[in-house]
Parts: C-alpha cells; structure tokens; sequence
C-alpha cells in the first residue's frame, strides 16, 4: 500500500512540473472520493419537553412536569409522591420564585442531555442559583425525562435530604421615655412532659395545673398523641416561679424542664391595652406568616405595640441550607444567610406615670390618658378594667380564653382610644 501511494505522489508531481513548463492547467485527481457521513438521526421533540418541564416547574405544575417524565421514571414514583416531594422541598427551602435557564442541548440517537439553570428566591437565605444536568430518553414516540431528586440539586442524589435549619433574632424590648423595660426578653423555664416516662398520671395533671394555672384535661390535650419518647412543653414559669416549685416538679417522673427566653411584662401587665400581648398563630393565618419566614409555630404580636411594631422587634429571620445524608451527616452547605437583628421601640411612655394612672383608676372602669402639653406626646395611657398579657405567652387555654372574652367588663376593650 505504501509503495502505491508513493508511485501516485510521484506521477502528480511529475505532472505539475511537465504542466508548468508547458503551461497547461491540471485538473485535480480524486483518487478515493470525499469522506461520507452516517449523520444521526433527529427526533423531533428534545427541546419542547426540557422546556416544558421546566416552565412547568416556574409555574408549580407538578402534575405537569409529571407527564413529561419517562415511563420508567413514572414506574419508580407515582404523581402524587412526586407532586408531594417538589411541593416539600419548596416549603422547606421557602421559595418564593423560580426562574429556569436552557443553556445548552445534546442529542445522541435515542438519548439526549440539557445543561440547565435554576434561579431561586427564597425567604430565609435569598438567592440560590444552581448549574445542573437533565437526561433524556426517547421511547414509544416521545421524549421523555429521565428524572431523580438530583435534578434540584446534584447532591440529592442517593436519597439525601434537604434541611432549612432557621436563625431568629431574640425579640426587642418595649422600653419607656427612660429606658425602662415595660415589655423584655426574661430568663424562664418551660415544664414540659416525656408521656413514656410518667409513672402517676393523675398526681402529675394534679400538680401541673397548680403550678401552671392550666386544666387537667388541657394538659393531657397537649400530650395525648405525642410518642412515647417525644418531649411536649406544656407551659411556661418565670425563672423565680420555676425555683420556688422546683422540688414538686423535679420530683415528678416525667416532667422535664429547659431553661428558654420568654417575653415578659413587667409588674404584672403595666400599660397592657397600649403594649398588647403575643400569641400563637391562627390556623387561617398561617400562609401568611410562613411566606415571611416564620415556622408557623411562634408567638407573633397579637394586639398593641406588639403588633403594630412585630417587623422592628421581630428582626429578619436568617437559615443555613444544608444536604444530609439519610444517616442525618451533613454533606453540604447550599446556602447560609444570617438573621438579622431585632430592633427596639422607645415609647413616649413614663412608667412612673403610667403607674399613678393605674392606681388612680384602681378597680373603677374607664381610662386617664396623661399628655405631654408641649409636644403633645402621650405619657401614660391607662384602662380599666385590664388584663395580664402573660398569661398568652405562658400559653392560654380555651377555658381561660372564654373567661377572658367574655368578661362582662370587656377587660380586652381599650377605653383609651
């Protein structure tokens, strides 16, 4: 073969020289022909169903972008598991908006692979933006994608876990003119109760509802479908309260108690109708709450200053995203933003002032408002009859809510305003 091409390089050489003294033109020899290609085939398709599921995905579609699975990947989960599953992960890293990118297409035959971008708004820890990779598979007349968890985030693979763990800022304080504390941050121990672990039920209920001021039947609400080993606060009891009964409660077999920061409000709810109180969050309110990125179960303002000013003393809520493997070690950080610190209100208040006007009023029902003539700023803002707005961050139970509602002196009702 070699010799053959060496006779072929001579004859052409040969021939251009003989040309070029003569002066003729040389019609180029192709001696083997121009290089053929087997192209692959295209199927229509690949990129309408990338797109499809992932602006399927931007619109919570879940169902749709079910349809646009592979049949094997439907045989491995079924819609509602898969509907369930991205539903979860946008709770847990709370989304808010999801943009997708197709950045790049590659087909070989029957199989096809999508370079992609995820770019997520969340509440807690802002923007996250990921590269990843989708396959593809065409069977039965379609594309169809080939899915996993990893298609949200790589490191999902191999069943791991997604965790928001959240960072609150402590509450700010209600100060007066002075900066005296009306509503603080308090040191308290919650009583709270391991049901595997009580030995006499009815003495424990006994006790409890002494100590904490709350029903028998209440208590053991809170309890009642708790395992076995779970621990289930029951109520909380400032840190003087927790000492004067502590060899009652640390005698009984299943109360557990942890020390914790509660709200407080000094001498027994001055000024309650102007502070307000806290409470739990209403089933109906929940959405709203979450989609500022609280878990659903904290104490938020409920009336007063604690409601008007809850984004000041509430501060920003901050969470590190993490992947866990299903053994709970932690693989990876995605994303990490810190909370933002609460900020304080100084009232017009004077404490000393707000105090007289309370007593002035005593147990007589009506209101003293004490104004500032110069500036016209309120010093002391009394009603009565009131309330203590402890009592709801302790944790009010429906009896106690009843009376409370249905006090014929409507104690709730600012006669100030």
């Amino acid at each position: 073969m070699d010799m053959i091409k060496k006779a072929i390089l001579l004859f052409a050489t040969s021939s251009a020289l003989l040309c070029a003294t003569a002066s003729c033109q040389v019609t180029p020899l192709s001696f083997w022909g121009e290089p053929t290609f087997t192209p692959t085939p295209v199927l229509p398709g690949l990129a309408e169903v990338a797109l499809g599921f992932l602006e399927s995905w931007e619109r919570t579609d879940y169902e749709g972008m079910y349809a646009l699975l592979s049949p094997p990947s439907q045989a491995e989960i079924t819609q509602a598991e898969f509907v369930q599953y991205y539903h979860d992960v946008a709770t847990e890293i709370t989304m808010t908006a999801l943009e997708t990118q197709l950045v790049s297409l590659l087909q070989d035959g029957p199989q096809g692979q999508v370079a992609y971008r995820l770019i997520m708004g969340t509440v807690l820890v802002g923007r996250i933006e990921t590269d990843n990779l989708m396959s593809l598979s065409y069977a039965d007349g379609r594309w169809g994608v080939n899915w996993s968890s990893g298609l949200i985030f790589r490191e999902l693979e191999g069943g791991n876990i997604l965790r928001m763990f959240r960072h609150a800022p402590s509450r700010g304080n209600i100060y007066d003119r002075y900066g005296t504390g009306l509503a603080v941050e308090d040191q308290a121990v919650t009583v709270g109760v391991v049901p595997g672990q009580i030995e006499d039920e009815e003495k424990m209920l006994a006790e409890l509802g002494w100590i904490l001021g709350l029903e028998a039947a209440s208590i053991k609400e809170k309890y009642a479908l708790a395992r076995l080993d779970w621990y289930v606060p029951i109520g909380d009891l400032s840190f003087e309260a927790s000492q004067a009964h502590y060899s009652t409660l640390t005698s009984l077999p299943g109360v557990v108690l942890r020390d914790q920061w509660v709200r407080a409000y000094r001498d027994g709810g001055l000024a309650a109708h102007l502070l307000g109180y806290m409470g739990k969050i209403e089933q109906g309110e929940q959405a709203e709450w979450v989609a500022k990125g609280y878990s659903g179960d904290e104490l938020v303002g409920k009336a007063g200053l604690e409601r008007w000013g809850e984004p000041y003393l509430a501060g920003q809520r901050g969470g590190t995203l993490v992947v866990l493997t299903p053994a709970g070690r932690q693989l990876v950080t995605v994303k990490e933003q810190p909370a933002v610190q609460s900020r304080s209100i100084y009232t017009t208040m004077d404490r000393r002032l707000q105090q007289v006007a309370e007593t002035i009023l005593g147990d007589e029902q009506g209101a003293i408002v004490a104004l500032d003539p110069n500036t016209g700023q309120i010093l002391a803002m009394a009603s009565r009859p009131t309330f203590d707005p402890n009592i709801f961050i302790k944790g009010i139970d429906s009896g106690q809510w009843q009376v409370l509602a249905s006090d014929a002196g409507r104690s709730l009702v600012n006669r100030a305003t």
